[in-house]
Protein backbone atom coordinates (compact mmCIF):
# COMPACT_ATOMS: atom_id res chain seq x y z
CA UNK A 1 0.00 0.00 0.00
CA UNK A 2 1.26 3.49 -0.93
CA UNK A 3 2.26 5.98 1.74
CA UNK A 4 -0.19 8.67 2.86
CA UNK A 5 0.22 11.90 4.82
CA UNK A 6 -2.27 10.56 7.37
CA UNK A 7 -0.08 7.50 8.06
CA UNK A 8 3.09 9.59 8.16
CA UNK A 9 1.56 11.97 10.73
CA UNK A 10 0.18 9.22 12.99
CA UNK A 11 2.04 8.95 16.33
CA UNK A 12 1.90 5.14 16.72
CA UNK A 13 5.11 4.24 14.85
CA UNK A 14 7.61 4.11 17.74
CA UNK A 15 9.10 1.03 19.39
CA UNK A 16 10.69 -0.76 16.44
CA UNK A 17 12.70 -0.11 13.28
CA UNK A 18 11.09 -0.99 9.95
CA UNK A 19 10.55 0.15 6.37
CA UNK A 20 7.37 0.90 4.43
CA UNK A 21 7.24 1.11 0.62
CA UNK A 22 5.54 3.75 -1.48
CA UNK A 23 6.33 2.11 -4.83
CA UNK A 24 8.71 2.84 -7.72
CA UNK A 25 11.70 2.40 -5.41
CA UNK A 26 10.60 5.01 -2.86
CA UNK A 27 10.11 4.04 0.78
CA UNK A 28 10.49 5.35 4.31
CA UNK A 29 12.68 4.01 7.10
CA UNK A 30 11.19 4.43 10.55
CA UNK A 31 13.50 4.33 13.58
CA UNK A 32 12.57 2.99 17.01
CA UNK A 33 12.19 6.60 18.17
CA UNK A 34 9.78 7.41 15.36
CA UNK A 35 12.15 9.29 13.02
CA UNK A 36 11.01 8.97 9.39
CA UNK A 37 13.55 9.10 6.55
CA UNK A 38 12.63 8.97 2.85
CA UNK A 39 14.89 6.67 0.87
CA UNK A 40 15.12 5.25 -2.61
CA UNK A 41 16.60 2.03 -3.91
CA UNK A 42 18.29 2.16 -7.29
CA UNK A 43 20.87 0.59 -9.58
CA UNK A 44 23.47 2.88 -11.15
CA UNK A 45 24.40 2.48 -13.87
CA UNK A 46 21.31 0.63 -15.00
CA UNK A 47 21.72 -3.00 -14.03
CA UNK A 48 24.50 -2.15 -11.56
CA UNK A 49 24.82 -3.00 -7.87
CA UNK A 50 21.69 -2.25 -5.77
CA UNK A 51 22.18 0.88 -3.67
CA UNK A 52 20.17 3.07 -1.32
CA UNK A 53 20.07 6.85 -1.01
CA UNK A 54 18.50 8.92 1.78
CA UNK A 55 16.49 11.83 0.40
CA UNK A 56 15.52 13.66 3.56
CA UNK A 57 13.58 13.52 6.82
CA UNK A 58 9.82 13.88 7.17
CA UNK A 59 8.25 16.45 7.68
CA UNK A 60 11.18 18.62 6.45
CA UNK A 61 10.74 16.81 3.13
CA UNK A 62 7.06 16.32 2.29
CA UNK A 63 5.64 13.18 0.68
CA UNK A 64 4.78 15.01 -2.57
CA UNK A 65 8.31 16.48 -2.89
CA UNK A 66 9.89 13.10 -2.11
CA UNK A 67 7.84 11.50 -4.91
CA UNK A 68 8.81 14.23 -7.38
CA UNK A 69 12.48 13.88 -6.44
CA UNK A 70 12.24 10.11 -6.86
CA UNK A 71 10.89 10.58 -10.39
CA UNK A 72 13.70 13.06 -11.22
CA UNK A 73 16.32 10.65 -9.94
CA UNK A 74 14.91 7.75 -11.98
CA UNK A 75 14.85 9.94 -15.09
CA UNK A 76 18.43 11.00 -14.37
CA UNK A 77 19.57 7.37 -14.09
CA UNK A 78 18.05 6.70 -17.51
CA UNK A 79 20.10 9.62 -18.89
CA UNK A 80 23.31 8.46 -17.17
CA UNK A 81 23.25 10.98 -14.29
CA UNK A 82 24.19 9.67 -10.85
CA UNK A 83 21.36 9.91 -8.26
CA UNK A 84 23.57 11.94 -5.91
CA UNK A 85 24.01 14.57 -8.62
CA UNK A 86 20.24 14.93 -9.04
CA UNK A 87 19.83 15.15 -5.27
CA UNK A 88 22.57 17.81 -5.06
CA UNK A 89 20.86 19.90 -7.73
CA UNK A 90 17.65 19.63 -5.74
CA UNK A 91 19.40 20.75 -2.53
CA UNK A 92 21.52 23.60 -3.88
CA UNK A 93 19.67 24.62 -7.03
CA UNK A 94 20.92 24.76 -10.61
CA UNK A 95 22.46 28.21 -10.08
CA UNK A 96 24.83 27.00 -7.36
CA UNK A 97 25.71 23.74 -9.06
CA UNK A 98 29.34 23.89 -10.18
CA UNK A 99 31.35 22.45 -13.00
CA UNK A 100 34.77 21.23 -11.94
CA UNK A 101 36.24 24.31 -13.61
CA UNK A 102 34.17 26.53 -11.28
CA UNK A 103 35.25 24.49 -8.29
CA UNK A 104 38.94 24.55 -9.24
CA UNK A 105 39.03 28.28 -10.04
CA UNK A 106 37.36 29.09 -6.72
CA UNK A 107 40.09 27.10 -4.92
CA UNK A 108 42.83 28.54 -7.13
CA UNK A 109 41.85 32.15 -6.44
CA UNK A 110 41.64 31.60 -2.68
CA UNK A 111 44.32 29.00 -2.00
CA UNK A 112 46.26 28.07 -5.13
CA UNK A 113 47.93 31.44 -5.62
CA UNK A 114 49.27 31.26 -2.05
CA UNK A 115 51.12 28.00 -2.68
CA UNK A 116 54.90 28.22 -2.88
CA UNK A 117 54.91 25.75 -5.79
CA UNK A 118 52.87 28.14 -7.94
CA UNK A 119 54.32 26.72 -11.15
CA UNK A 120 52.96 23.28 -10.26
CA UNK A 121 49.57 24.78 -9.43
CA UNK A 122 49.49 26.52 -12.81
CA UNK A 123 50.49 23.32 -14.59
CA UNK A 124 47.69 21.48 -12.78
CA UNK A 125 45.27 24.18 -13.86
CA UNK A 126 46.44 23.88 -17.46
CA UNK A 127 46.24 20.08 -17.73
CA UNK A 128 43.11 19.45 -15.65
CA UNK A 129 40.72 22.15 -16.83
CA UNK A 130 41.28 21.45 -20.52
CA UNK A 131 40.08 17.86 -20.04
CA UNK A 132 37.90 17.75 -16.92
CA UNK A 133 36.78 21.33 -16.37
CA UNK A 134 33.51 21.15 -18.29
CA UNK A 135 32.05 18.28 -16.26
CA UNK A 136 29.84 18.78 -13.18
CA UNK A 137 32.11 18.53 -10.16
CA UNK A 138 30.16 15.80 -8.39
CA UNK A 139 29.55 13.78 -11.54
CA UNK A 140 33.23 12.91 -11.99
CA UNK A 141 33.62 9.50 -10.39
CA UNK A 142 36.74 8.00 -8.84
CA UNK A 143 37.00 5.66 -11.84
CA UNK A 144 36.91 8.64 -14.24
CA UNK A 145 39.68 10.37 -12.28
CA UNK A 146 41.73 7.16 -12.35
CA UNK A 147 41.43 7.11 -16.16
CA UNK A 148 42.62 10.72 -16.27
CA UNK A 149 45.64 10.11 -14.02
CA UNK A 150 46.64 6.89 -15.77
CA UNK A 151 46.59 8.74 -19.09
CA UNK A 152 48.98 11.43 -17.84
CA UNK A 153 51.18 9.28 -15.58
CA UNK A 154 53.47 7.76 -18.27
CA UNK A 155 54.24 11.24 -19.65
CA UNK A 156 54.68 13.12 -16.39
CA UNK A 157 54.65 10.83 -13.31
CA UNK A 158 55.85 13.47 -10.83
CA UNK A 159 53.35 16.03 -12.12
CA UNK A 160 50.53 13.47 -11.86
CA UNK A 161 51.28 13.01 -8.17
CA UNK A 162 51.31 16.77 -7.67
CA UNK A 163 47.99 17.13 -9.49
CA UNK A 164 46.38 14.48 -7.27
CA UNK A 165 47.53 16.34 -4.16
CA UNK A 166 46.13 19.68 -5.35
CA UNK A 167 42.85 18.22 -6.62
CA UNK A 168 42.15 16.60 -3.26
CA UNK A 169 42.38 20.09 -1.73
CA UNK A 170 39.99 21.43 -4.39
CA UNK A 171 37.34 18.90 -3.43
CA UNK A 172 37.80 19.40 0.32
CA UNK A 173 37.19 23.13 -0.17
CA UNK A 174 34.07 22.29 -2.19
CA UNK A 175 32.80 20.11 0.65
CA UNK A 176 33.42 22.90 3.16
CA UNK A 177 31.36 25.26 0.99
CA UNK A 178 28.69 22.55 0.50
CA UNK A 179 29.07 22.69 -3.26
CA UNK A 180 29.85 18.96 -3.39
CA UNK A 181 28.96 16.18 -0.99
CA UNK A 182 32.02 13.97 -1.22
CA UNK A 183 35.63 13.83 -2.37
CA UNK A 184 36.10 11.08 -5.00
CA UNK A 185 39.89 11.45 -4.60
CA UNK A 186 40.01 11.19 -0.81
CA UNK A 187 41.16 7.58 -0.73
CA UNK A 188 43.40 7.67 -3.81
CA UNK A 189 47.11 7.28 -3.15
CA UNK A 190 49.78 8.22 -5.67
CA UNK A 191 52.03 5.41 -4.47
CA UNK A 192 49.42 2.69 -3.91
CA UNK A 193 46.88 3.33 -6.68
CA UNK A 194 48.91 5.08 -9.38
CA UNK A 195 52.18 3.29 -8.59
CA UNK A 196 54.07 6.59 -8.56
CA UNK A 197 57.29 6.19 -6.63
CA UNK A 198 59.41 9.31 -6.54
CA UNK A 199 63.04 8.26 -6.37
CA UNK A 200 65.26 10.43 -4.23
CA UNK A 201 67.88 12.11 -6.34
CA UNK A 202 71.42 11.45 -5.10
CA UNK A 203 73.54 13.31 -7.64
CA UNK A 204 76.55 14.95 -5.98
CA UNK A 205 79.12 16.61 -8.21
CA UNK A 206 82.73 15.52 -7.72
CA UNK A 207 85.65 17.96 -7.40
CA UNK A 208 86.68 17.14 -10.99
CA UNK A 209 83.19 17.90 -12.26
CA UNK A 210 83.12 21.17 -10.33
CA UNK A 211 86.46 22.14 -11.88
CA UNK A 212 85.06 21.62 -15.37
CA UNK A 213 81.87 23.56 -14.55
CA UNK A 214 83.79 26.44 -13.01
CA UNK A 215 86.16 26.53 -16.00
CA UNK A 216 83.17 26.60 -18.36
CA UNK A 217 81.68 29.49 -16.39
CA UNK A 218 84.97 31.40 -16.44
CA UNK A 219 85.96 30.81 -20.06
CA UNK A 220 82.55 30.40 -21.67
CA UNK A 221 80.15 32.99 -22.99
CA UNK A 222 77.41 32.57 -20.41
CA UNK A 223 75.62 35.75 -19.39
CA UNK A 224 76.98 37.44 -16.27
CA UNK A 225 73.75 36.86 -14.34
CA UNK A 226 73.92 33.14 -15.22
CA UNK A 227 77.46 32.89 -13.85
CA UNK A 228 76.40 34.68 -10.68
CA UNK A 229 73.37 32.41 -10.18
CA UNK A 230 75.46 29.24 -10.53
CA UNK A 231 78.19 30.49 -8.20
CA UNK A 232 75.73 31.68 -5.55
CA UNK A 233 73.74 28.43 -5.72
CA UNK A 234 76.94 26.46 -5.22
CA UNK A 235 78.24 28.83 -2.52
CA UNK A 236 75.09 29.22 -0.42
CA UNK A 237 73.51 25.86 -1.27
CA UNK A 238 70.34 27.90 -1.81
CA UNK A 239 67.33 27.04 -3.94
CA UNK A 240 67.32 28.65 -7.38
CA UNK A 241 63.94 30.23 -6.56
CA UNK A 242 65.44 32.05 -3.59
CA UNK A 243 67.71 33.85 -6.03
CA UNK A 244 65.33 34.42 -8.94
CA UNK A 245 62.68 35.83 -6.58
CA UNK A 246 65.13 37.89 -4.54
CA UNK A 247 64.92 41.67 -4.34
CA UNK A 248 67.58 44.22 -3.29
CA UNK A 249 65.98 44.94 0.09
CA UNK A 250 66.77 41.40 1.24
CA UNK A 251 70.49 42.17 1.15
CA UNK A 252 71.65 44.46 3.96
CA UNK A 253 75.31 45.27 3.38
CA UNK A 254 75.49 47.26 6.63
CA UNK A 255 74.65 44.27 8.82
CA UNK A 256 76.11 41.82 6.31
CA UNK A 257 72.95 39.70 6.18
CA UNK A 258 70.73 38.23 3.45
CA UNK A 259 67.27 37.83 5.00
CA UNK A 260 64.32 35.99 3.51
CA UNK A 261 61.02 36.45 5.35
CA UNK A 262 58.97 33.30 6.17
CA UNK A 263 56.77 33.82 3.11
CA UNK A 264 59.85 34.14 0.89
CA UNK A 265 61.34 30.68 1.38
CA UNK A 266 60.01 27.14 1.12
CA UNK A 267 60.10 26.10 4.77
CA UNK A 268 58.98 29.47 6.12
CA UNK A 269 55.32 28.46 6.08
CA UNK A 270 55.57 25.83 8.82
CA UNK A 271 58.74 27.10 10.57
CA UNK A 272 57.42 30.67 10.72
CA UNK A 273 60.99 31.92 10.84
CA UNK A 274 63.05 34.08 8.49
CA UNK A 275 65.99 32.49 6.68
CA UNK A 276 69.10 34.51 7.49
CA UNK A 277 72.47 33.98 5.81
CA UNK A 278 75.66 36.03 6.23
CA UNK A 279 76.98 38.05 3.30
CA UNK A 280 80.71 37.33 3.12
CA UNK A 281 83.72 38.61 1.23
CA UNK A 282 83.09 35.86 -1.33
CA UNK A 283 79.38 36.51 -1.95
CA UNK A 284 79.21 40.31 -1.61
CA UNK A 285 80.91 41.15 -4.95
CA UNK A 286 78.57 38.74 -6.77
CA UNK A 287 75.44 40.18 -5.16
CA UNK A 288 76.54 43.77 -5.81
CA UNK A 289 77.23 42.91 -9.44
CA UNK A 290 73.84 41.18 -9.85
CA UNK A 291 72.00 44.22 -8.46
CA UNK A 292 74.00 46.50 -10.72
CA UNK A 293 73.25 44.42 -13.82
CA UNK A 294 69.50 44.18 -13.16
CA UNK A 295 68.92 47.93 -12.89
CA UNK A 296 65.66 47.10 -11.12
CA UNK A 297 64.51 48.34 -7.72
CA UNK A 298 62.31 45.28 -7.25
CA UNK A 299 64.31 42.29 -8.53
CA UNK A 300 67.95 41.30 -8.33
CA UNK A 301 67.65 39.08 -11.40
CA UNK A 302 65.59 40.37 -14.31
CA UNK A 303 64.49 38.97 -17.63
CA UNK A 304 66.08 40.51 -20.72
CA UNK A 305 62.71 41.16 -22.38
CA UNK A 306 61.13 42.55 -19.20
CA UNK A 307 63.51 44.50 -16.94
CA UNK A 308 60.87 44.81 -14.22
CA UNK A 309 60.40 41.12 -13.58
CA UNK A 310 62.17 37.79 -13.90
CA UNK A 311 59.15 35.94 -15.33
CA UNK A 312 58.09 32.39 -14.43
CA UNK A 313 58.76 31.33 -18.00
CA UNK A 314 62.22 32.86 -17.97
CA UNK A 315 63.00 31.29 -14.58
CA UNK A 316 62.01 27.86 -15.79
CA UNK A 317 63.96 28.10 -19.03
CA UNK A 318 66.99 29.66 -17.38
CA UNK A 319 67.77 27.16 -14.64
CA UNK A 320 66.86 24.15 -16.79
CA UNK A 321 69.07 25.23 -19.67
CA UNK A 322 72.14 26.31 -17.67
CA UNK A 323 73.51 22.77 -17.07
CA UNK A 324 72.76 21.75 -20.65
CA UNK A 325 74.64 24.75 -22.06
CA UNK A 326 77.61 24.27 -19.72
CA UNK A 327 77.78 20.57 -20.56
CA UNK A 328 77.83 21.41 -24.27
CA UNK A 329 80.73 23.83 -23.72
CA UNK A 330 82.67 21.23 -21.67
CA UNK A 331 82.19 18.58 -24.36
CA UNK A 332 83.23 20.91 -27.16
CA UNK A 333 86.24 22.49 -25.47
CA UNK A 334 87.48 19.83 -23.04
CA UNK A 335 86.25 16.68 -24.82
CA UNK A 336 84.55 15.52 -21.60
CA UNK A 337 80.96 14.32 -21.59
CA UNK A 338 79.18 15.16 -18.35
CA UNK A 339 76.28 13.07 -17.07
CA UNK A 340 73.12 15.15 -16.64
CA UNK A 341 73.03 17.38 -13.58
CA UNK A 342 70.68 20.10 -12.36
CA UNK A 343 71.06 23.39 -10.55
CA UNK A 344 69.47 21.78 -7.49
CA UNK A 345 72.32 19.24 -7.48
CA UNK A 346 74.62 22.12 -6.56
CA UNK A 347 72.64 22.48 -3.32
CA UNK A 348 73.17 18.79 -2.50
CA UNK A 349 76.82 19.06 -3.49
CA UNK A 350 77.37 22.02 -1.16
CA UNK A 351 75.63 20.29 1.77
CA UNK A 352 77.68 17.11 1.26
CA UNK A 353 80.94 19.05 1.20
CA UNK A 354 80.11 21.11 4.29
CA UNK A 355 80.26 18.05 6.56
CA UNK A 356 82.81 16.00 4.61
CA UNK A 357 86.39 15.86 5.81
CA UNK A 358 88.57 17.90 3.47
CA UNK A 359 92.27 18.05 4.31
CA UNK A 360 91.61 16.53 7.73
CA UNK A 361 88.79 18.85 8.84
CA UNK A 362 85.10 19.45 8.28
CA UNK A 363 83.79 22.82 7.14
CA UNK A 364 81.04 22.79 9.78
CA UNK A 365 78.82 20.62 11.98
CA UNK A 366 75.67 18.93 10.63
CA UNK A 367 73.16 21.06 12.57
CA UNK A 368 74.80 24.27 11.28
CA UNK A 369 74.80 22.86 7.73
CA UNK A 370 71.06 22.18 7.98
CA UNK A 371 70.39 25.75 9.12
CA UNK A 372 72.53 27.06 6.24
CA UNK A 373 70.20 25.19 3.86
CA UNK A 374 67.10 26.58 5.54
CA UNK A 375 66.01 23.20 6.89
CA UNK A 376 64.42 22.66 10.27
CA UNK A 377 66.60 20.83 12.79
CA UNK A 378 65.46 17.34 13.87
CA UNK A 379 63.32 16.51 16.90
CA UNK A 380 62.89 18.88 19.83
CA UNK A 381 65.83 20.98 18.67
CA UNK A 382 63.43 22.54 16.17
CA UNK A 383 61.21 23.63 19.07
CA UNK A 384 63.77 24.86 21.59
CA UNK A 385 66.84 25.83 19.58
CA UNK A 386 65.92 28.87 17.46
CA UNK A 387 69.50 30.07 17.09
CA UNK A 388 70.63 31.17 13.62
CA UNK A 389 74.28 30.32 14.38
CA UNK A 390 75.38 33.27 12.24
CA UNK A 391 79.04 33.29 13.39
CA UNK A 392 79.25 29.55 12.68
CA UNK A 393 77.58 30.07 9.30
CA UNK A 394 80.04 32.85 8.42
CA UNK A 395 83.03 30.68 9.28
CA UNK A 396 81.63 27.79 7.25
CA UNK A 397 80.88 29.98 4.23
CA UNK A 398 84.38 31.45 4.34
CA UNK A 399 85.94 27.98 4.41
CA UNK A 400 83.64 26.83 1.59
CA UNK A 401 84.48 29.97 -0.39
CA UNK A 402 88.19 29.18 -0.06
CA UNK A 403 87.49 25.66 -1.29
CA UNK A 404 85.55 26.89 -4.33
CA UNK A 405 88.36 29.35 -5.04
CA UNK A 406 90.85 26.45 -5.01
CA UNK A 407 88.72 24.52 -7.49
CA UNK A 408 88.28 27.63 -9.63
CA UNK A 409 92.04 28.11 -9.90
CA UNK A 410 92.88 24.41 -10.19
CA UNK A 411 94.26 23.09 -13.49
CA UNK A 412 92.15 20.74 -15.55
CA UNK A 413 92.44 17.10 -14.45
CA UNK A 414 95.68 15.70 -15.92
CA UNK A 415 94.25 13.04 -18.20
CA UNK A 416 95.55 13.06 -21.75
CA UNK A 417 93.33 11.81 -24.55
CA UNK A 418 94.28 9.72 -27.53
CA UNK A 419 94.46 11.54 -30.86
CA UNK A 420 91.01 10.32 -31.83
CA UNK A 421 88.00 12.51 -32.37
CA UNK A 422 85.77 9.73 -30.98
CA UNK A 423 87.80 9.25 -27.79
CA UNK A 424 85.60 11.01 -25.24
CA UNK A 425 85.67 10.94 -21.44
CA UNK A 426 82.37 10.51 -19.65
CA UNK A 427 81.46 11.31 -16.07
CA UNK A 428 79.62 8.36 -14.60
CA UNK A 429 76.51 8.39 -12.41
CA UNK A 430 78.54 8.32 -9.21
CA UNK A 431 80.43 11.44 -10.21
CA UNK A 432 83.81 9.91 -11.10
CA UNK A 433 85.49 10.19 -14.48
CA UNK A 434 85.58 7.07 -16.62
CA UNK A 435 87.29 6.48 -19.95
Amino acid sequence: MALTDTWLKSPDKKGRTYEKSDGNGLSVRVSAKGKIVFQIRYRYPKGGTPSRLDLGTYPDLSLSKARKLNVKIKEGIAEGVHPKITQEKNLFGEGKYSTFSDLFLDWYEQEGVKKKASRNVKATKQHVLSEMGRYPASQITTARWMDFFEKHMPLRPYMTGVMLSFLKQVYFRGISKRVVNENPLAHLSARRDLKIVRKKRKRVLSDEELIYILKALTLGRSAAKTKIQVLLCLYYGCRIGELTNSHPKQFDFNTGLWTLLPEEHKTGGFMDLPLVRPITKFSKPLIVQAISISGSKEFVFTNVTNPDKFSDKAKGQSHLNIPKNLNAYILKNFNVKMVHWTIHDLRRTARTNWTKEIKGEKITLPHVAEIMLGHSTPGVEDVYDLNSYLPDQARAYNKWGERIEELLNAPLPDRKLENSSTDTRTVDKDGGLVW
